[in-house]
């Protein structure tokens, strides 16, 4: 696997992000919007709307989330030189409206509600990014301390897969001015033989 990769030190957390060949962003993003109308589905200006991959079938957004898992799972074994087993992704997409707010530090640690197991990486792509921002507004906001720490920005393209550990406390920003909405297709992974993450000694690569 090909993928030209760019690293961040965002408050204190190693970040890993590369655009992602052969995922067909148009298509993805069109399979978004139809299912926003088709479906009926109303903005939550508390948390935003988190779909379930289970929603889609369409070959783009299929595509896309295989694609995120396979780029994952490849870094992994390449840095840590460890086979992977077996390895599981829960999956979902965050919609923003301009007037959306998401306004809450977490992190993915757990790996999905009903599953006692960790998260090895959590990563973000985007499908679509707000224009028309000022200042923080669009970015993904960190903090090393989700109380008294202060917050470090990562401005975030269209079409790029973000990785990141998954005790990074984050959240995404708001565009209030944007003519557009944010999608974020977002997965925590899951490596059933490991305990390691590569992004904590990724500058040794």
């Amino acid at each position: 696997m090909e993928l030209n990769l760019s690293f961040d030190k965002v408050a204190g957390y190693n970040i890993v992000s590369t655009p992602l060949p052969g995922v067909d962003i148009e298509g993805a993003k069109s399979a978004v919007y139809d299912a926003i109308k088709y479906l009926g589905i109303k903005p939550n200006t508390e948390i935003g709307t988190q779909l379930s991959t289970n929603t889609f079938m369409d070959p783009a957004l299929v595509n896309l989330f295989h694609s995120a898992y396979d780029a994952v799972c490849f870094l992994h074994t390449h840095f840590t030189k460890q086979k992977i087993e077996r390895a599981y992704q829960n999956s979902w997409l965050l919609i923003l409206e301009p007037e959306e707010r998401y306004e809450a530090f977490h992190n993915h640690i757990d790996f999905h509600k009903e599953y006692n197991i960790l998260t090895n990486y959590t990563w973000t792509y985007y499908v679509e990014v707000p224009d028309n921002c000022d200042g923080k507004e669009g970015k993904l906001a960190f903090k090393y301390d989700p109380v008294d720490g202060s917050e470090e920005f990562l401005e975030v393209k269209e079409g790029h897969l973000y990785i990141f550990p998954s005790a990074a406390w984050h959240q995404p920003y708001n565009a209030p001015n944007a003519s557009n909405k944010r999608i974020t297709a977002a997965g925590n992974i899951n490596i059933s033989n490991s305990d390691k993450c590569f992004l904590f000694n990724v500058n040794n690569r």
